[in-house]
């Protein structure tokens, strides 16, 4: 294993076996007959990430992303292929590896709701063994840095659900683990709980060097947090590059929004590419990112015409819905 590696997965596939129940006149008799079926969760999963990324695991429900995450902390085992967290075999060795990793899976929380959250911590704090002057100062920094001064030595249930899932993570990191995979952290939240446990992650991962991997299939998460993506559709990796590379692939466009002076006079924009939106004075433009730097497109937007303009990236869930598209386009 490379010094750097945290992850390491080769060709993890896992399938699940179930049956189909038969309805109709002969519903009854054919129930008796299981007919089973398998289903591939995950197929032929093959990447790594090094220390110190942020790591988006981004698809739709259902395309494999939780099956990923259970084979890589332990929870189940894979039917082939391998993964190493810090060299370890993730099933066969989970107490080892626990030591190492945190876990926040947002459908699933640790706190116990009768309980305050302190109560919780100062479990960890057992379980793990940290010592007491550590634990009270990485407490101190957690409850700071998630705004809970108010909150922590309230019982769990009379919490918001953003403050149960920042709990959840604050048990998660007291042991200060050198890898936290997240399985939908924000299942549930309000935007603006959502941005504080963003800003308190970015903070987070700045002052300890930590590696992060998110399981997410909301786009702006990726967006605002990640080095890097590894795109799932039905089981399979179909992307593993940076967000920027992705849109590349799916034709580099770019969206120029132009606001017009007042009675500025006809410019023909409809040359340079597709007009997506048009009110009044406010025009904007969907374009081949390779014709941004044209002389002919620079002359108009800095003409006396143009009150001002910006040029950005296409939002990134059109752009991975397009890329869906073409993979089962080539697929099919």
């Amino acid at each position: 294993m490379e010094k750097n590696l945290v992850i390491e997965a080769y060709k993890l596939s896992k399938q699940f076996k179930s049956f189909e129940s038969k309805t109709g006149e002969k519903g009854l008799l054919t129930s008796l007959r299981r007919r089973y079926v398998y289903k591939k969760a995950v197929y032929d999963v093959t990447f790594t990430m090094k220390k110190g990324e942020f790591v988006a695991l981004l698809g739709k429900n259902g395309a494999g992303k939780s099956t990923l995450v259970k084979l890589l902390v332990g929870i189940i085992k894979a039917d082939s292929g391998e993964a190493r967290l810090f060299g370890i075999d993730p099933y066969s060795e989970r107490v080892k590896l626990a030591m190492n990793i945190g876990v926040v899976l947002g459908a699933h929380e640790q706190m116990w709701e009768d309980l305050a959250a302190i109560d919780t911590f100062k479990l960890m704090e057992g379980v793990y063994g940290i010592p007491k002057t550590a634990f009270d100062k990485r407490l101190s920094y957690f409850i700071k840095v998630f705004n809970l001064e108010k909150v922590y030595r309230k019982q769990v249930r009379q919490m918001s659900l953003g403050e149960r899932m920042k709990c959840n993570f604050i048990a998660s990191m007291l042991h200060m683990p050198k890898l936290v995979i997240m399985d939908e952290p924000t299942i549930g939240m309000d935007s603006q709980s959502k941005s504080s446990l963003f800003k308190a992650l970015q903070e987070i991962r700045k002052r300890y060097d930590i590696t992060f991997l998110l399981a997410t299939n909301m786009v702006e998460e990726a967006e605002e947090l990640a080095d890097r993506i590894l795109l799932m559709d039905e089981g399979t990796l179909v992307y593993d590059g940076l967000p920027r590379e992705l849109i590349k692939l799916v034709g580099g466009k770019k969206e120029v929004e132009i606001r017009l002076r007042k009675g500025a006079r006809n410019m023909n924009l409809g040359r340079f590419g597709r007009i997506i939106a048009h009110k009044g004075d406010y025009i904007k433009l969907e374009m081949d990112g390779r014709r941004i730097k044209g002389k002919k497109l620079l002359d108009l937007l800095t003409s006396d015409n143009v009150l001002d303009y910006s040029i950005s990236e296409p939002p990134l869930d059109e752009v991975l819905n397009k890329f869906y598209s073409l993979s089962r386009k080539r697929l099919g």
